[in-house]
């Protein structure tokens, strides 16, 4: 075998174990969708209805398909989608709309978003940070008296007076500590 048809090999069988790499790689894509092994519990509804818009007078409703994570923004009996929302009924506190899909009719109530509680601790440091003061920042007083300017002014005399006698006390003990020594 001549040298270029060795190199002509070597390319090919370079070419195959990239193909399969990638081939594999591309099967534990997390973008793609969810194999039958790793379905959710999703399994069974057929749609889902995520929200209500108002605009110009009319309704839209928003209508997902979970097995192929497609939606859309429809109005009452507007066609062109593989499902069709016939009727829009508020009972109590809940939203449902009657919905044509593959042939079946479907009542759907409005998904709610799920939240979690805050544990108690937190909620109190969360509100204990927002209420800390940061640092020589005081509150904005809108159209503040002479009075409340007055008390801002010392509040910023304090605060440089303060930095500066930091500064001073830096410079003291970098002058007190003893120079390092040329070996």
């Amino acid at each position: 075998m001549s040298l270029a048809g060795k190199a002509v090999l070597i390319t090919c069988l370079i070419g195959g174990a990239a193909f399969l790499v990638r081939a594999e790689v591309a099967l534990d894509s997390p973008f793609l969708p969810v194999s039958g092994s790793q379905a959710s519990a999703q399994e069974g509804v057929l749609l889902e209805f995520r929200g209500i818009m108002a605009m110009n007078g009319e309704e839209f409703f928003n209508l997902v398909d979970p097995s192929t994570k497609k939606g859309a923004w429809l109005k009452l009996n507007q066609t062109g989608r593989p499902f069709v929302v016939r009727g829009h009924e508020v009972s109590g506190p809940a939203d449902n709309v009657i919905v044509e899909y593959q042939g079946r009719t479907l009542k759907l109530a409005l998904l709610r978003p799920k939240t979690a509680k805050a544990s108690p601790v937190a909620s109190v440091a969360a509100a204990a940070a927002a209420a800390a003061p940061r640092g020589p920042i005081s509150p904005v007083v809108l159209n503040p008296t002479p009075a409340d300017e007055a008390v801002r002014l010392e509040a910023f005399r304090a605060e440089v007076l303060r930095r500066r006698l930091q500064r001073q006390q830096a410079a003291q003990q970098g002058a007190a500590a003893p120079a390092p020594q040329a070996k």
